[in-house]
């Protein structure tokens, strides 16, 4: 049986190979999720809840038709991940699945990348597929390969990355062998976020948060309504916290309806936005899955904070996880804490948002598309 260090070594390691293998703005991540869905480890323990909830969707999409050496993909940002331009391969491994998450560079829409101001749906972000079989037992599935690809900028690129996301998952399936790692990371999880929480004054608390809505030409990460056109606020998150001795209960179901901009999360990536919160806040509260037991957050169906079809998601990373975090740091001050509502914005969010956003159109920055299609080039120009 792997161990929990071992594991997460060879995950590290598979992400590595995997961030090698194209565009520098891949950030793939690779976990080991049961059937159950609880991500056992991953190689970026920030995300635990949405790998899981995806993992957990694929494998429940193929139900009773699924066998060793399977893999399926899917972009769809309401099963369990955020945005288009973001694939998850699930591939079938001993007790559960292994799942690797990376951006692609293209899956079509307005705009390359996936970033497109001026669209006003899902689709106009990029194609959205529900889980596609792309292996069976192992072997390629080439019409499933053929349709990913007609939908791209850049299909030759698609399939190299594809074909990397694979093989890794391989490797890390075989590693495993047919013995389920261990579970006592969730059940040691799950006692931490508890006894982490039962230190906190117990109470029912609430907090607002305005998500920045961007203005091209204007800087984002000033204050709450910086580079907001005038007359026209952000959408507000709006979270009523409820601490117990040992449970938390955050409910976003206050909050804005969802609109047609980029700035909608969805569940996912809500969940994932306030385990990542409350470790950064509370002293000895783990991002890991196992805390989810004692962790119940109401997003409210259709608001900005639990967007549906077919709303648009592609800026949500960072301008709705700034607010979903601020919420959750104004709700913890109030319980007593001390708390950086802004902490993770300085330390991640903004340099990562630079990284990606090219402020001036509000597209992804341009020289990360030519970085994408000289990849292409050079792919096409070592055909036969």
């Amino acid at each position: 049986m792997t161990t929990i260090p071992a594991l997460h070594a060879v995950l590290r390691e598979a992400a590595a190979r995997l961030a090698g293998a194209g565009p520098s703005f891949m950030a793939p991540t690779i976990g080991y999720v049961p059937a159950d869905g609880m991500c056992l480890a991953a190689s970026d323990g920030r995300r635990p809840a949405s790998l899981g909830i995806c993992a957990r969707a694929v494998l429940d999409f193929f139900a009773g038709d699924w066998r060793d050496g399977d893999a399926a993909v899917t972009n769809d940002p309401f099963c369990g991940g955020v945005h288009v331009g973001e694939f998850t391969l699930v591939r079938s491994a001993a007790g559960g699945a292994v799942a690797v998450r990376a951006r692609l560079p293209d899956v079509g829409g307005a705009e390359a990348g996936g970033i497109a101001p001026a669209a006003f749906d899902t689709w106009g972000e990029g194609a959205r597929f529900v889980p596609l079989r792309i292996a069976v037992g192992g072997m390629p599935r080439r019409e499933a390969l053929d349709l990913l690809a007609l939908n791209t900028r850049t299909p030759r690129l698609l399939r190299r990355l594809l074909d990397a996301m694979r093989g890794e998952a391989d490797r890390v399936a075989i590693v495993l062998g047919d013995r389920a790692p261990e579970r006592t990371s969730l059940e040691q999880a799950r006692e931490a976020a508890r006894d982490a929480l039962a230190r906190v004054r117990p109470g029912e608390y609430a907090a607002e948060a305005r998500v920045e809505r961007p203005a091209a030409g204007h800087p984002v990460g000033g204050g709450a309504d910086a580079g907001q056109p005038a007359g026209r606020p952000g959408p507000a998150v709006r979270l009523a916290l409820t601490l117990a001795r040992g449970g938390a209960t955050l409910d976003f179901s206050a909050s804005d309806p969802q609109e047609e901009s980029p700035l909608n999360s969805t569940p996912a990536h809500t969940l994932d936005c306030a385990l990542s919160a409350l470790a950064g806040t509370l002293p000895g509260f783990p991002c890991h899955a196992g805390a989810l037991p004692v962790v119940a957050v109401k997003a409210g169906e259709g608001t900005i904070a639990s967007a549906t079809l077919p709303a648009m998601t592609a800026l949500s990373p960072w301008l709705t996880a700034r607010a979903i975090r601020r919420a959750i740091g104004g709700c913890l001050a109030q319980a007593g804490l001390r708390t950086d509502p802004d902490g993770w914005w300085s330390a991640e969010g903004a340099a990562s948002y630079g990284a990606m956003v090219d402020p001036a159109m509000l597209r992804l920055r341009p020289e990360l598309v030519a970085e994408a299609r000289a990849l292409e080039e050079g792919l096409r120009r070592a055909e036969p």
